[in-house]
């Protein structure tokens, strides 16, 4: 089967009637050829950025505000539950093997279960990293940590 040409996109379709469909929707045709339009005109999206940021000065000035819309939209909470829930982990990595305390250039990042959006925990950057690598999958995991041990000896 082929696969959507959206970079974005993963999904396997069906070919239909045309022989030469390249993305698995109309949805990922669109967002394929506006990435497409924003390479070729960067100046039109850098205007409408411009623009933007100057209807709305209080996200320049304030840049907690920004980062608290983020938190509330993507996971229904605020930099206090956040602050919160780090203080909870004693400053430390949700990994229990890794335990730093510093969290990496962009601070900690909020581990949630893609399909229950359950928040988990705060992670630092190279264990959310790792574990956004192997898409949340313990049996990847562990295979890397059988290879690991097959290595070390």
């Amino acid at each position: 089967m082929p696969q959507c040409a959206f970079s974005g996109c993963d999904v396997e379709f069906i070919l239909g009637s045309y022989l030469t469909k390249k993305y698995c929707s109309a949805l990922c045709r669109k967002k394929a050829r506006k990435k497409i339009h924003q390479k070729k005109h960067p100046e039109v999206y850098k205007k409408s950025n411009a623009k933007w940021k100057k209807a709305h000065p209080e996200y320049k000035t304030d840049p907690v505000k920004g980062k608290n819309r983020e938190l509330l939209k993507r996971y229904g909470i605020t930099i206090e539950q956040k602050e919160l829930r780090i203080v909870d982990q004693n400053g430390r990595c949700a990994n229990l093997r890794c335990q730093t305390t510093n969290p990496g250039k962009k601070g900690w990042h909020t581990d949630h279960n893609h399909e229950t959006n359950q928040i988990r925990g705060e992670l630092c950057g190279p264990c959310n990293i790792s574990l956004g690598m192997a898409k949340d999958n313990a049996e990847i995991l562990q295979g890397l940590i059988e290879y690991l041990k097959k290595w070390s000896q």
